[in-house]
């Protein structure tokens, strides 16, 4: 079950050692302290595509991920496949796939981390962003959702930075990475893969990171070991030289380790991994929300309940469209969103939703109530029931087999049971109907347009201006995207179909008119669907790889654009390629296909192959089935 939640092909996870619950390594300033490295590498233990939103991916948190992570018993349907999930279970996938739209960085640190772990194959860096791959850093994405997780990082959070070093250099003396690392500023929450920590003098140690922000390269948390402070470079090309590097210290970075990631009990339900008060998710275009407990009130930027968190999410900083993990043991709470809001409330073995484009009026949520007023979209999973209300005030009670709606412009109440699994009740002009289904259970939720994230991060370059080095890839990799390196001789380049056949094809390459060396073509983007007729939804760039494995950012030359089958001895059966099928890259190093349009058979598989005139350098992406 562990593997299957981690890893995109089936490894055993070895348990790694690490101080459960917040445990530190302490400063001891009468010895120098030692560099120590894990001996993970960024430029193959990494991913080569940079961090993702999820608008970049056609994939999401589904049953099967759910299976995978708890069990047959968050599937109505046992143990067939695909699995359907039940309305509670649904609706924390639903969670998840919101908080994906800004970016992965804690999934793929976590996958990144387990694989070094486990020394599995093939190396990180020569899977693609797609399929198995993809679903397994969703799935690791989500384990910060979990509240044995969140526990440990908010009591490393309490500890001195001095400590927290500590802590990972332990780790790494001893050739091994424990924890991820959580960075957070007024720009929001980030994560990174801590791997060595060395000491330029001995009260300023410098914790090198992979950071999915930049694939391959080398970047780094500075300490002030004396002063307790941190500082990081999130957007900067150079991070030597940023002008807007991060800052912070003691409660504005924590660590969190494999061992909590690994429970099968699901934390929307009651069992030891379950949520005993209110664990919050929340969106919103400002930041007047509150959560009032009986002992106090949190805010985005402080508690007064000392038993309530409020932290950035883990996904990529944004500061246009803020998101909060708020946690309280109490099991009683009222939520205000003044502001476009979208919430998820997670306790008691239910799960709660409400969008709304502002209103000052609370909603209450108790044990067994909810209370909401006509201007918040309110949805309610418990068990395999679901209840969704639009337009009218009320609430929802929560019972043993059932659930009650009482709303203004029923003259009944509304009873959810077993015959009547998932109900809506919408309200307009003062008259309520009802309809089957429930808001809480599809994959993603549907938001007012103000709060939908941004793709592309703000301070970043765009993913093509980004170095990929680990990227450059000599040979197929498992997702099937093979790269051609071009040479004086012939070339054989082994391609692994995904039904298990292998096809071999030989390229002569050539250098003539190759006047800037260009040996390699390295694709620049994440997979996109490809539907029969339709123009594929990216521009499809390809870098111009020099001898040196570097790209050559200067170089010019004309790309083409080639449609191929599954397989090299297959056969198109009148499949074609239209739109942009030739493209010139002009002194920049790049070039980019738009409007590329497929016309074959959907259902068939196919591949395209982006070749640079008057070389041999290729590279194929694909196969993919054409929808």
């Amino acid at each position: 079950m562990i593997s299957r939640r981690f890893a995109p092909v089936a490894v055993a996870i070895v348990l790694i050692s690490a101080c459960s619950g917040g445990g530190s390594g302490s400063s001891n300033n009468s010895d120098a302290p030692v560099a120590a490295a894990s001996g993970l590498a960024v430029e193959t233990d990494g991913f080569a595509f940079a961090n993702f939103g999820s608008a970049n991916t056609p994939e999401v948190m589904n049953g099967e991920d759910l299976r995978a992570m708890f069990g047959d018993g968050v599937c109505t349907n046992g143990s067939s496949t695909p699995c359907t999930p039940t309305s509670e279970a649904a609706a924390w996938a639903q969670m998840v796939n919101q908080s994906r739209q800004a970016g992965h960085c804690e999934g793929m640190v976590v996958q990144a981390l387990n694989r070094f772990s486990t020394s599995a194959t093939p190396k990180t860096s020569e899977l693609q962003n797609q399929a198995d791959t993809t679903h397994g850093i969703i799935r690791a994405f989500a384990t910060q959702f979990f509240p044995a997780v969140k526990k440990e990082s908010d009591s490393w959070a309490k500890k001195s930075v001095g400590d927290i070093v500590a802590a990972l250099n332990d780790s790494f003396s001893s050739k091994k990475i424990t924890y991820s690392m959580g960075l957070y500023s007024d720009m929001g929450g980030h994560a990174v893969l801590p791997l060595s920590v060395e000491y330029p003098t001995e009260s300023t140690a410098k914790v090198h990171i992979y950071d999915t922000n930049w694939p391959g390269q080398d970047r780094y948390v500075l300490v002030d070991l004396e002063a307790d402070t941190w500082e990081f470079s999130f957007s900067g090309q150079d991070p030597a030289n940023d002008p807007n590097v991060w800052t912070g210290g003691k409660g504005d970075i924590d660590l969190a380790s494999m061992e909590n990631r690994l429970s099968t009990d699901a934390p929307f339900e009651t069992g030891s991994n379950g949520v005993l008060g209110n664990f919050l998710v929340i969106r919103s275009a400002s930041l007047d929300w509150s959560v009032r407990t009986p002992t106090g009130v949190v805010t985005p930027t402080e508690s007064t309940d000392t038993t309530a968190t409020v932290r950035p999410l883990r996904t990529a900083a944004t500061k246009s469209v803020p998101e909060y993990i708020v946690t309280t043991s109490s099991p009683e709470i009222d939520l205000t969103l003044p502001g476009a809001s979208s919430a998820y409330a997670v306790g008691g073995g239910k799960v709660i939703s409400v969008v709304t484009r502002g209103t000052d009026e609370p909603i209450t949520i108790g044990p067994t109530r909810v209370i909401f007023p006509a201007a918040a979209k309110l949805s309610l999973a418990d068990g395999n029931l679901a209840a969704t209300v639009t337009g009218g005030s009320g609430y929802i009670d929560v019972n043993k087999d059932s659930l009650t709606i009482s709303v203004s412009g029923m003259t009944e109440e509304v009873t959810v049971n077993t015959q009547k699994p998932q109900v809506t009740v919408t309200v307009k002009n003062g008259k309520g109907t009802t309809t089957t289904g429930s808001a809480i259970t599809a994959p993603q939720p549907t938001l007012p347009t103000e709060l939908v994230q941004p793709d592309t991060k703000q301070g970043l370059p765009p993913q093509t201006n980004r170095t990929l080095a680990a990227g450059i890839a000599t040979s197929t990799t498992v997702a099937g995207s093979a790269t051609t390196i071009a040479g004086t001789n012939t070339t054989t380049t082994t391609v692994k179909s995904t039904n298990g056949s292998t096809s071999t094809s030989s390229t002569t390459s050539t250098t003539t008119n190759n006047q800037n060396n260009i040996v390699a073509l390295q694709y620049m983007g994440s997979q996109y669907t490809w539907t029969n007729g339709q123009p594929i939804n990216a521009t499809l760039s390809f870098r111009l790889i020099n001898a040196s494995n570097q790209w050559a950012s200067t170089a010019s030359g004309t790309c083409a654009l080639t449609l191929l089958p599954e397989f090299d001895n297959g056969s198109l059966g009148g499949a074609s390629l239209s739109g942009t099928t030739s493209a010139t890259a002009n002194g920049n190093g790049t070039c980019s296909f738009s409007g590329v349009v497929i016309n074959g058979n959907p259902g068939t598989k196919y591949r395209l192959r982006a070749s640079l005139n008057g070389s041999g350098a290729t590279t194929t992406l694909g196969p993919q089935t054409l929808s």
